[in-house]
């Protein structure tokens, strides 16, 4: 066994096998997480996706839910999206504006966002204008 070729072998082996041993290494200790990490992650992800995906429908929605039309035409309701849902021209489909509302609609537990708190903040310190815009 004293055979040079057979000793190159192991030695080439051993080399590969060290290299293979030190790559996993250093492959878990930068990748620390494991499949069933993975898939919560996955899951969480995926419920935080229709947790959106319902509250832009609600958004879209909000017009016909009880507690919108006990307080609004939804006729006179103009959905804009962002940084706020709705824009509602109340009474004036009768001919009588009482006032101009802006309406954010949220589902569940979820808050206004930044931008959605600066209109808030706006409106409520009565920094709101109105323009004309001509064209030529």
């Amino acid at each position: 066994m004293h055979d040079p070729l057979a000793v190159a072998v192991l030695a080439v082996a051993l080399a590969a096998l060290l290299w293979v041993a030190v790559s996993h290494a250093r492959y878990r200790a930068i990748y620390r997480y494991h499949d069933a990490d993975l898939r919560a992650a996955r899951t969480d992800a995926a419920r935080r996706s229709r947790s959106v995906l319902s509250g832009k429908a609600g958004e879209q929605l909000g017009p016909l839910v009880p507690q919108f039309c006990d307080r609004f035409d939804a006729s006179e309701a103009r959905f804009i999206g962002a940084p706020i849902d709705y824009v509602i021209f109340d009474g004036l489909g009768r001919g009588e504006l009482r006032e101009v509302v802006l309406v954010e609609v949220k589902t569940g537990t979820s808050r206004l966002n930044a931008n959605e708190r600066q209109v808030e903040l706006a409106i409520r310190e009565g920094r709101v204008g109105f323009e004309v815009l001509r064209l030529p």
